[in-house]
């Protein structure tokens, strides 16, 4: 709770997403955890709305205790992806590293099914009478297929994304292709670095964070 408080912990990633939230606007927290992003992605969204996704069951109990009296918070308990069915989740022993594949970054508890969605198929409706400024995305190796299953909310409402891309031994396979991917969109790839965003030359794990800016802002 603590560091839902203070905002000790990413808070450069929170500072830069922070810049682009107005107080209108709709934000989309893509695997929220515990919803360290997500409270402060509300608090700076105040009139607008946070739709979170967190597929794993005991994360997502402790994000509906966190997100309690934020009434413009929309937590659902589902995953994204670019096809909808049931899909097997990895519950990690650092629930940060949870996810719908085994990266090994960290050893598996268990497994649990959960719903997994196309993202176009169940934002278009939430967010038909409104603007999405910020999509925040932290899949654990899935970011081309979510990217994917969203295209069309993409395209048609040009929000700024942030994004972890890690390649890693067994999490995104093609980081690189994950970064072209939004640059085909009309996107320009920029990383984190010592509190700085710089422009993206080459894929490096060291920088995993990316913010996509579309060209026209």
């Amino acid at each position: 709770m603590s560091l839902l408080r203070t905002g000790e912990f990413e808070s450069d990633i929170i500072t830069h997403c922070a810049a682009y939230i107005r107080p209108e606007s709709t934000v989309i927290d893509v695997g929220a955890n515990i919803g360290l992003h997500t409270v402060h992605f509300a608090q700076a969204a105040r009139l607008g709305k946070v739709i979170c996704f967190e597929p794993a069951r005991a994360t997502f109990a402790q994000l509906l205790k966190n997100v309690a009296g934020l009434a413009n918070v929309i937590p659902l308990n589902v995953a994204l992806s670019d096809k909808a069915g049931l899909q097997l989740l990895f519950v990690a022993s650092d629930n940060a590293y949870s996810g719908l594949k085994d990266t090994r970054r960290k050893a598996v508890l268990y497994q649990e099914w959960v719903p997994c969605f196309n993202g176009d198929a169940i934002l278009e409706p939430l967010t038909r009478e409104t603007s999405v400024d910020l999509i925040k995305i932290d899949v654990e190796g899935l970011e081309r297929q979510v990217l994917e299953g969203m295209s069309a909310l993409l395209t048609a409402h040009r929000p700024i994304i942030c994004c972890e891309i890690f390649g890693g031994e067994q999490s995104n396979a093609d980081p690189t292709g994950t970064v072209e991917y939004c640059v085909s969109l009309g996107y320009q790839a920029f990383v984190i670095e010592d509190g700085r965003l710089i422009a993206q030359a080459a894929h490096n794990d060291a920088l995993y964070t990316y913010i996509f800016i579309p060209r026209h802002r």
